[in-house]
């Protein structure tokens, strides 16, 4: 890169550089921004040249200081939401999976947790049976800390997390809401989530889905029904955020009525 750039501003005289000048550098910058570069790759020339010509100014090569020349280009960085999943797989993946046995009925409800509420793999196994407020329809979810946020249940998730308990019974010395089949019976790892999804894609007959696009998804739904990105991306930029009542240390950031109207919205539309 710096050979690149000598090249283009001093040729065969070295000494040239002295006469390097902002208009310079900031149509470096436009010129390499217009060979269709990813913002990501002209954001990473960008501090690349500021730290070069910061060189050049303590070396004494320029007598001005010239870093601040290059600029940053306006819409750098993603505005538009991550690709999501499409709408259609995730209906697939929970009617691919059959609910008349233990593990197929633990298998649905948490693709019904992962793709409706868009909840990461660790919330998933963090679940607890005191986590499930049934005549409130509320489900807490445990977050970094001490905090806890509460998610309305939507009547389809409910009802497959109540399939599943029933047939799984009750076992005193472990609380959590999603268990192993092994004689163990201890709380699910991250790793047996994600193979329950691989194995359902597997039955629907789709490919592999990265767990995050169930989120996107989530997000996906909430600009439908209006959400703003702001609104979308205020809490941790995570859609579990938006519905959430936050019950922690730092309970003044609950959002909006707005926002937790618009996600009440979202989960009880149909799934999917």
């Amino acid at each position: 890169m710096a050979g690149a750039f000598l090249e283009r501003f001093c040729g065969a005289d070295p000494g040239a550089i002295a006469t390097l000048g902002s208009s310079q550098i900031t149509a470096f910058v436009l010129a390499e921004s217009a060979r269709g570069l990813s913002p990501r790759t002209v954001k990473e020339i960008v501090v690349w040249l500021r730290s070069f010509l910061r060189y050049l100014f303590v070396q004494g090569f320029i007598t001005t200081p010239l870093a601040q020349a290059a600029p940053w280009l306006a819409g750098s960085r993603v505005q538009a939401l991550p690709k999501h999943l499409d709408p259609e797989i995730g209906p697939r993946l929970v009617e691919a999976t059959r609910a008349d046995t233990v593990g197929g009925a633990r298998a649905r409800a948490i693709l019904n947790v992962l793709i409706r509420l868009g909840l990461r793999t660790c919330e998933v196994t963090r679940l607890d049976l005191d986590d499930l407020d049934w005549r409130s329809g509320t489900l807490t979810i445990r977050g970094k800390g001490a905090t806890a946020d509460e998610l309305p249940l939507p009547d389809d998730v409910g009802q497959s997390l109540s399939d599943y308990l029933s047939r799984r019974g009750s076992d005193p010395s472990c609380r959590a809401v999603f268990v192993s089949l092994g004689s163990d019976g201890g709380p699910m790892t991250t790793t047996a989530v994600r193979a329950v999804v691989r194995r359902a894609c597997a039955r629907a007959g789709v490919p592999d889905v990265a767990l995050h696009r169930f989120r996107h998804g989530a997000r996906a739904r909430l600009l439908e029904l209006g959400a703003g990105l702001p609104e979308i991306g205020r809490r941790r930029n995570k859609i579990c955020g938006l519905g959430r009542r936050r019950r922690g240390p730092d309970s003044a950031s609950d959002v909006g009525g707005r926002t937790r109207e618009l996600l009440g919205l979202s989960l009880v539309l149909s799934p999917g």
